[in-house]
């Protein structure tokens, strides 16, 4: 059941342009507070966006997709592709820690871009990722964290 609601809540968010809209964090929250009473997720999330400066997604350069990797205490913990339609990877379930995400993809500058997160139980947190698209240069890392608690 869990496995729709986040397939569900992806195809529902390529209508959105930034993490930040209100509505996006809306839908996302619904689902995982969904989840919580039903007792499937109890840790937290971590979305990470890529963004150009005008708040439209930049899943791919030159043909390839920007590749998101998450590690903790210095140990790969996960990685994958943003969606090519909305710019976008979740990593759910995780424990509480300290995280690395990391942006990385050979055209862009830096070709590897990250932000250290605290991420505590039952939260949600997003970071965007936003690059000057005709550079390719990142201009600056956003983070928003939001409580999923119900």
């Amino acid at each position: 059941m869990r496995d729709r609601w986040l397939i569900h809540d992806r195809n529902s968010r390529r209508k959105h342009h930034s993490f930040s809209s209100r509505s996006t964090c809306a839908k996302l929250l619904s689902t995982v507070q969904i989840q919580s009473q039903t007792g499937v997720n109890q840790l937290a999330d971590i979305i990470a966006v890529i963004r150009n400066q005008q708040g439209a997604g930049m899943s791919s350069i030159d043909g390839e997709l920007v590749l998101i990797l998450l590690t903790s205490d210095r140990a790969f913990v996960d990685q994958q592709p943003v969606m090519l339609r909305s710019a976008i990877a979740i990593f759910a379930n995780l424990a509480p820690g300290h995280y690395a995400v990391i942006a990385r993809h050979p055209s862009l500058s830096p070709t590897e871009a990250v932000q250290d997160i605290l991420l505590g139980s039952n939260l949600m947190i997003g970071v965007k990722f936003i690059y000057s698209e005709t550079e390719r240069q990142l201009v600056r890392i956003e983070v928003q964290e939001e409580s999923l608690d119900v």
